[in-house]
């Protein structure tokens, strides 16, 4: 939730947090008229106010004959990722290629209501993800090996009203220099046994009432942006950063603009920043 991004790293979380299946449709993607519209490809523009040149990107999406999400794929910067599910629609693994040649594998271990997953691109760490009775996250734990056993290092809880996600809420271990530098020299060189959690970020999210091209990739349920799988367009971000005596630090409010379609999906969307806009244009098929 940082306030600052490049557009090459907006591309690249794209890529690595847009990944999904649709688990509601299992009709034939060969019949157009036999299931809902769905996304084709994204065009993104960033401008720079520093900075007049455009910078422009497509991303597209395909699908199988389930109608689940099979690759992502970003020619401009040379990404891409495949995915492959369980017959019951749920996703198993994800393989990414990157522009450099770096490849690595997520993996995604499902038992009742949680799902492990872990990467070939760091095995020391794993994430530990619960659900809901409707495959909404609702917590996120995120763990790493130091040799001998499997730490917690910090935890989001995620709060969903209707299908919307309406909060997340994150904690930091306060010992975790990485994570709360602001926790300062109160902790430094204490000799302590287990950790200290405190609340660290309060994310809460407003919607329209249109349709999200996005609320089928259920996978974002299992990332931190899962506001993006809501059943409406979340249309602002308000972030609140507390330190460990629970003072706010301060507050930033990401704002998005949509336009529609006739069918109610979203066209257009428009992020603006001090030194930046981002606009988004959707295709459908």
């Amino acid at each position: 939730m940082r306030n600052t991004y490049t557009f090459n790293s907006f591309i690249i979380i794209l890529l690595l947090v847009l990944v999904s299946c649709d688990k509601e449709s299992n009709k034939d993607d060969t019949d157009p008229g036999n299931r809902d519209p769905r996304l084709k490809k994204l065009t993104a523009t960033l401008r720079l106010t520093n900075n007049p040149p455009e910078e422009i990107n497509e991303v597209f999406f395909r699908y199988n004959n389930k109608n689940e999400l099979v690759s992502i794929a970003s020619p401009f910067f040379g990404d891409s990722v495949y995915f492959t599910y369980l017959t019951d629609g749920k996703i198993i693994s994800s393989f990414y290629q990157e522009s450099d040649g770096f490849q690595y594998t997520t993996q995604y271990t499902w038992d009742k209501n949680t799902v492990t997953i872990t990467s070939t691109s760091d095995p020391a760490a794993r994430t530990v993800i619960t659900l809901d009775d409707n495959e909404n996250m609702v917590k996120m734990e995120s763990y790493e090996y130091d040799g001998t056993n499997w730490q917690l290092t910090n935890y989001n809880t995620y709060t969903w009203i209707n299908e919307n996600l309406t909060r997340t809420e994150i904690f930091v271990d306060a010992y975790s220099k990485a994570f709360t530098p602001e926790a300062g020299t109160e902790f430094e060189g204490t000799n302590h046994s287990g950790s200290l959690f405190y609340k660290y970020e309060d994310v809460v999210y407003t919607y329209d009432q249109k349709e999200n091209p996005f609320r089928k990739f259920y996978f974002y349920k299992f990332s931190e942006n899962a506001y993006m799988c809501s059943a409406n367009n979340a249309i602002s971000v308000t972030t609140k950063r507390i330190n460990i005596n629970g003072e706010l630090i301060n507050t930033f409010t990401q704002s998005f603009i949509f336009t529609y379609l006739e069918t109610d999906l979203p066209e257009t969307k428009l992020e603006e920043r001090p030194n930046l806009s981002y606009f988004q244009e959707f295709e459908y098929e």
